[in-house]
């Protein structure tokens, strides 16, 4: 029972942390020159085209940046820098298994946050949800 009252608490402060992450994403900050030189350093260092929309990089998409003090803004960078440049679908997986591994490496609580994490990238990485956020697999090229 204790367990299961640990699980819900978790769950609704994940959805409540989620839904000011929406609202958080009406004053998004512009995206620095720094980050955008990291994002083009990144996708050629992968020998990978530079897509002709240029980066940008909004946190963690619908996903809190702080989790228990557990700081993900670095993984989800990466992620959002593997996400622009897109490609294959196996290198999607690649980006998805690199954003959970980052994830685990983020703080204290990482190695618990990183399965919900990559779960999450797994449903909405390239649904609908996601091209309405432009923050879909290959936003470089769709925009």
């Amino acid at each position: 029972m204790r367990y299961k009252k640990t699980i819900m608490a978790a769950s609704l402060f994940l959805f409540l942390s989620s839904l000011v992450t929406v609202v958080d994403r009406i004053n998004i900050p512009p995206t620095t020159a720094e980050v955008k030189v990291l994002a083009i350093k990144v996708t050629l260092g992968a020998s990978k085209t530079i897509p002709p929309h240029d980066f940008r990089f909004d946190g963690c998409t619908l996903f809190p940046e702080i989790i228990f003090g557990t700081n993900l803004t670095q993984a989800c960078l990466m992620h959002d820098i593997a996400y622009w440049s897109g490609g294959t679908p196996a290198e999607k997986q690649a980006a998805d298994q690199a954003f959970k591994v980052a994830v685990a490496q983020s703080g204290r609580f990482g190695t618990m946050i990183a399965p919900l994490a990559k779960e999450a990238v797994n449903i909405y990485g390239d649904t609908w949800l996601a091209h309405v956020f432009g923050a879909h697999w290959g936003f470089g090229w769709t925009n």
